[in-house]
């Protein structure tokens, strides 16, 4: 499922899933979609999130890219995302966050929050490049 980045849905007729679930097994109890949620993606998430951060360690140098928008909400976004080599010297990207931006809207602020999410992923000392995209700072400087 997380592969492939496709939507979490049941794509079956659940009442007749459940019909035949039940004759095969009459004594098994499907689980709810809230507990699929809170157990299996949580898990799955955990899981991505802990490869990811083990591959990062790993690189000894990483370029940081940060793309900053409005949305049409007026609701301001930055995703921050690691560029690095594998130790097979394979390319690879990771989105270390992407978050909604509530606070203010200073250099300093972005700056900030910035800092704390390489912090976060280990990467002090390893950035050797900020990439920014010109909409990040219009959008930053547009309120």
């Amino acid at each position: 499922m997380e592969k492939s980045y496709t939507t979490f849905t049941f794509t079956l007729n659940y009442n007749r899933f459940r019909r035949f679930v039940g004759r095969l097994q009459p004594l098994y109890k499907l689980p709810s979609r809230q507990v699929l949620y809170d157990s299996h993606l949580t898990t799955q998430y955990a899981r991505a999130v802990t490869e990811r951060r083990s591959e990062v360690a790993q690189a000894t140098a990483v370029c940081v890219s940060a793309e900053g928008w409005l949305s049409q909400a007026n609701e301001r976004y930055v995703a921050l995302t690691a560029h690095y080599l594998s130790p097979q010297l394979e390319p690879k990207s990771c989105l270390l966050d992407c978050f909604m931006y509530t606070d203010h809207h200073t250099a300093d602020a972005v700056r900030d929050e910035l800092t704390r999410i390489v912090d976060e992923w280990s990467c002090q000392g390893k950035v050797c490049l900020w990439c920014a995209l010109l909409i990040m700072s219009y959008s930053f400087n547009k309120s």
